[in-house]
């Protein structure tokens, strides 16, 4: 199989423990074993996700780019039909999968089925598509630097500037555990409503623009 996706881990120290990272370094290295990804481990500076994860989509060259967060677990079986997916719909700028929400021992609390993609549902829901997601590479570089201003929300508008490219589509398998006592549960911090606004500012009209040339 032709390695085709540039996958990254932002390693944040704080947001996860020992066995948590062993467990996500592994599930990624099965994926890249299996010619799935070129695997790339980026150590997170400050505390600037936004700008982290930015620098993070920049490395490599391949034709399509992914993040799976350091507390988190790779389901590598779920990924060819994502690829399949992407290279028979040249139009859509990415694909999701539906994710299992695991506990601090791994044990599966509920699986999320997130359902098609639309843009009305992206502008209500902070993480969606989220986890996993896979970008068309050309889809994510024009925003990075757009990306790498928001400390939070990094990833909501991406996901949304990547609709400029083209629609979003869902894959209904499982690719993705996602942690449920996570960094961002337990540690919950305030988001300034600035922060909340320029993203919306930013994410809202290109995802109403879809919806009105959808009608």
């Amino acid at each position: 199989m032709l390695t085709v996706i540039d996958l990254h881990i932002l390693n944040h120290v704080p947001s996860t423990r020992p066995e948590w990272w062993q467990e996500c370094l592994a599930s990624a290295k099965v994926a890249e074993a299996a010619g799935l990804c070129m695997l790339h481990i980026v150590e997170a500076t400050g505390d600037n996700i936004g700008a982290n994860r930015a620098a993070a989509f920049r490395l490599g060259q391949l034709p399509f780019v992914a993040c799976l967060d350091n507390d988190d677990v790779l389901i590598p079986e779920g990924i060819p039909a994502m690829l399949q997916a992407l290279a028979e719909r040249p139009e859509v700028c990415g694909v999701y999968s539906d994710r299992s929400q695991i506990d601090a021992t791994g044990k599966t609390l509920f699986t999320l089925r997130r359902g098609p993609w639309t843009p009305d549902f992206q502008i209500r829901q902070y993480d969606f598509p989220h986890h996993l997601a896979i970008y068309r590479r050309e889809a994510v570089m024009p925003h990075l630097d757009t990306m790498a201003t928001f400390n939070n929300y990094s990833e909501f508008v991406l996901a949304g500037l990547a609709t400029r490219f083209g629609p979003w589509w869902h894959i209904p398998t499982i690719a993705y555990q996602r942690r449920e006592n996570d960094y961002y549960v337990n540690h919950r911090r305030e988001i300034d409503p600035v922060t909340t606004s320029r993203a919306r500012a930013i994410v809202t009209p290109i995802l109403l623009n879809r919806i009105k040339n959808a009608g």
